[in-house]
């Protein structure tokens, strides 16, 4: 199969876009951050923004388990995010801090 895939950046430094192409799963995301602001500064996940970290976790994780049925895919997901943020010491009960992504899968 071959894919193609026409996309701009923008004029963002950091890619928050993600797309996922499995055998079971076709899904495109976009990442967000938390809130920040010149006395609040954006939180980095290895350098990353959190939106281009949530991104990246998910296209690492779908291609893991390219045959795993959506409804469990998203719920690990979920999990995976919230505990990647709790490492850097970002509660998963305060949505004001965390970085998410708006998605769409198709199975």
């Amino acid at each position: 199969m071959k894919i193609e895939c026409l996309y701009s950046q923008g004029s963002d430094s950091y890619r928050e876009d993600g797309l996922i192409v499995t055998s079971n799963l076709f899904g495109v995301l976009d990442g967000t951050n938390a809130p920040y602001a010149p006395k609040y500064p954006m939180r980095k996940f290895n350098g990353m923004s959190g939106g281009e970290m949530v991104s990246r976790l998910c296209e690492r994780i779908c291609h893991v388990n390219p045959d795993m049925p959506p409804s469990i895919l998203i719920m690990l997901l979920n999990e995976a995010v919230g505990s990647e943020q709790e490492i850097i010491g970002i509660p998963r009960n305060d949505a004001g801090l965390l970085a998410g992504a708006a998605f769409a899968f198709a199975h």
